[in-house]
């Protein structure tokens, strides 16, 4: 509470407390003196009415102060979650993101820059760090959500990138050997599986964003109003059919359910 409050809550008080003070308190002349004798009795109709005349001024301001304070101060919505959205979105590069997600869902030569890569961990760590209020706690588990997929994505990428002179990386077909490969059919068939749960994991990771800037926009309309809904390239807009549960379950049941999806490339477990 600011000090301004605290000086009419002080004030009123006081005048309260006098009040009611001089209500049992008689003061009188005599022979000797001043005379102070305490005498408890019912409350005066006249006491009565300047209390309420005093508490109602009072009841107003704080209402007006209340209203005030809704509409000029931020919620901890605005102070504490919009400014983390904002840069979890500016580390995933929303701008390009079109572009750079097209390359690990649709191309068909899995591929990302190292910077975008590299990028995966970062709003990992951002997520960890952030603060979270309990008021907002299906925001904090959309969240945990995405830290969740985002792992497994930089993780099965992480198995197998390789990285050119341009700071492309590449996911590296490791079925081909320079020499004979007697495990060539396996290891193709490996290959095909992890690019298409890459691919899978990067429609996901749409549904995840697009559901997030949903809830925002419920509470602040105008979020990144200029970016719209996200979308990959040859693929448009990816969200969570009425369907589909808006959550990400982990890549193990992920692969069971990832048929469910719309759209999506794996129709197997691996």
């Amino acid at each position: 509470m600011n000090w301004g409050k605290t000086k009419v809550i002080l004030t009123y008080f006081t005048l309260i407390s006098l009040c009611l003070g001089l209500s049992i308190l008689q003061i009188s002349w005599n022979s000797e003196g001043l005379s102070l004798k305490l005498e408890f009795s019912a409350i005066s109709f006249s006491t009565l009415i300047f209390i309420g005349i005093i508490t109602v001024p009072i009841i107003l301001y704080f209402k007006s102060y209340r209203n005030s304070d809704q509409v000029m101060t931020p919620s901890l919505f605005e102070k504490i979650y919009l400014p983390v959205f904002t840069e979890l979105f500016n580390i995933l590069n929303i701008k390009d993101y079109e572009n750079w997600t097209y390359f690990l869902a649709v191309s068909g030569d899995t591929r990302i820059s190292s910077e975008r890569y590299y990028a995966l961990d970062s709003a990992i760590t951002y997520i960890e760090k952030r603060i979270t209020i309990n008021e907002y706690a299906s925001f904090n588990m959309v969240m945990q959500n995405l830290k969740s997929l985002l792992s497994d994505l930089s993780d099965l990428l992480g198995e197998h990138l390789k990285e050119n002179s341009t700071g492309m990386m590449y996911f590296d077909k490791f079925y081909k050997l320079s020499s004979f490969n007697p495990d060539y059919e396996e290891n193709l068939k490996e290959y095909k599986a992890s690019v298409m749960l890459i691919a899978d994991l990067t429609f996901e990771m749409t549904r995840i964003l697009n559901f997030l800037l949903d809830k925002i926009r419920e509470i602040k309309p105008d979020f990144l109003v200029n970016i719209g809904s996200l979308v990959i390239h040859d693929t448009g807009v990816v969200k969570y059919q009425l369907n589909e549960e808006p959550k990400y379950p982990g890549l193990k049941n992920f692969k069971q359910i990832v048929h469910t999806r719309t759209p999506h490339i794996s129709n197997y477990s691996i």
